[in-house]
């Protein structure tokens, strides 16, 4: 029979009984937040931008996590985000404007706003 012992949050330890003896066992750190930059970039239309998640977790540490996390954009007529394995978090401006881009990991999100400009590009000299 084993007994847990799970008062707290979930950054206590847990115990529980294992043949006769308590033993405390640690959780893995777990992500608390995001950071997506760059932080509020301006894009020419019809050119990219390549957003970055990174994670920071319970414990301290930061971790990059574009690839995990789900990319969104509040206007996708302003900007369009993929979520394509190979090319996630690379925006796409598609009409002057400002739209959110969201990065969202097991309920926790992160996000900075992508303005859109109408310079466009005339001569590469």
């Amino acid at each position: 029979i084993v007994s847990v012992d799970a008062e707290g949050d979930q950054s206590e330890p847990i115990g529980i009984i294992f043949r006769g003896k308590k033993v405390r066992l640690i959780p893995s750190p777990f992500l608390v937040a995001i950071e997506v930059f760059p932080v509020n970039p301006q894009v020419p239309l019809d050119f990219t931008e390549q957003f970055q998640a990174v994670g920071i977790f319970s414990d301290g540490t930061t971790r990059l996590i574009t690839d995990e996390v789900k990319w969104t954009s509040s206007r996708v007529r302003v900007a369009s985000i993929s979520n394509e394995p190979g090319s996630q978090g690379l925006a796409l401006g598609l009409k002057p404007g400002k739209t959110l881009i969201k990065a969202k990991l097991n309920g926790i999100s992160g996000s900075t706003t992508l303005t859109v400009t109408d310079a466009r590009l005339v001569a590469i000299q």
